[in-house]
């Protein structure tokens, strides 16, 4: 089965400016990442603040080029595409934003939001088959006809999001990237627009790739998951294995991190202080978990790990770490 979404050897670092004095520093956002995606899968990718989850996505659906290596989207290279091909793509892959609150134009009605992608690419011919396609939109993901005369500010942080939901799907999109959409929601909005995402993706055999730091939420619906640290893949195969026996010490410390409501084991979610993790803006010669892993050595300080596959305690494991074998 070819994936619907290959990312190879992709690196992604931006220029700014620190200081009164406009100082020029690179930020290593994402080096040499490789994932891929499979019709109707749903793939988490996890890891904390900062890590590049965000980067990832957008240079997925096409908003940031990498600087380097190569995406497919449905068979098709996305960095040769320009104009009218890279419109076409677009129809096949969606994303669902992380903030619904800066994600939906103020000043443009729920009309307009959902009406212009159908316009812009034909999905309807006119202006009022756009509108009636909008009506289901809002209804298949909760609300109603009605609120298309109305503006984002009229709504809560999770019907937003649901809106940013229907947008993403009127298109049909065969993929779909959800970069953190619960992020910013309650518990109860949360379930919801899981839910919902979930329904919809059986209906339509969609792929996702679901991007969060909640490894709870991760670990109930993802089949693959993939631990991304600094930048880079850490670890990655069946989201069951990699939870129960996590291969990488990162993936240990995410996992371990994850909080525990029983008095008697809480001692299980306690970490030990390893420090903040190294500035993205610092090269590092090995290991860019090193100066924070327990069981670091001087090759992993001195040589950074390729990502190995292997077989290991429930499935076919990659793992980037000089001891991955003895975890």
């Amino acid at each position: 089965m070819d994936p619907v979404l290959k990312m190879e050897g992709v690196s992604k670092r931006f220029l700014v400016s620190e200081g009164l004095k406009g100082k020029k520093t690179v930020i290593r956002a994402v080096e040499d990442f490789s994932c891929s995606l499979f019709p109707g899968e749903l793939l988490g990718v996890v890891g904390e603040s900062g890590c590049g989850k965000s980067t990832v996505a957008k240079m997925a659906v096409g908003l940031f080029p990498p600087d380097s290596g190569t995406i497919e989207v449905c068979g098709e290279k996305l960095g040769s595409m320009k104009g009218s091909e890279r419109r076409k793509l677009a129809r096949k892959i969606q994303l669902v934003f992380q903030n619904p609150y800066t994600s939906l134009n103020p000043r443009m009605k729920l009309s307009s939001i959902l009406t212009e992608p159908l316009l812009v690419h034909g999905v309807a011919s006119s202006k009022a088959e756009a509108l009636e396609q909008a009506g289901e939109l809002l209804e298949m993901v909760g609300l109603e006809r009605g609120d298309l005369k109305k503006y984002p500010h009229e709504f809560s942080g999770g019907q937003r999001q649901r809106i940013g939901l229907a947008r993403a799907l009127s298109l049909s999109p065969e993929v779909l990237v959800a970069d953190e959409p619960t992020s910013s929601l309650d518990v109860f909005a949360q379930a919801q627009l899981v839910n919902l995402l979930l329904q919809i993706k059986e209906e339509r055999g969609m792929a996702c790739m679901f991007i969060s730091h909640n490894l709870n939420l991760v670990g109930q619906i993802a089949q693959r998951v993939v631990v991304m640290y600094l930048g880079r893949l850490v670890e990655s195969g069946p989201t069951k294995a990699v939870l129960k026996n996590p291969l990488h010490p990162y993936s240990k410390l995410l996992i371990d991190s994850i909080p525990v409501a029983d008095p008697q084991r809480s001692h299980l979610a306690k970490v030990a202080t390893l420090g903040e993790p190294p500035s993205r803006t610092q090269r590092i010669a090995g290991c860019v978990f090193a100066s924070r892993c327990p069981i670091a050595d001087d090759r992993c300080r001195k040589e950074a790990p390729v990502l190995r596959s292997f077989k290991a305690n429930g499935g076919i494991r990659e793992v980037a770490c000089w001891k991955a074998e003895k975890g």
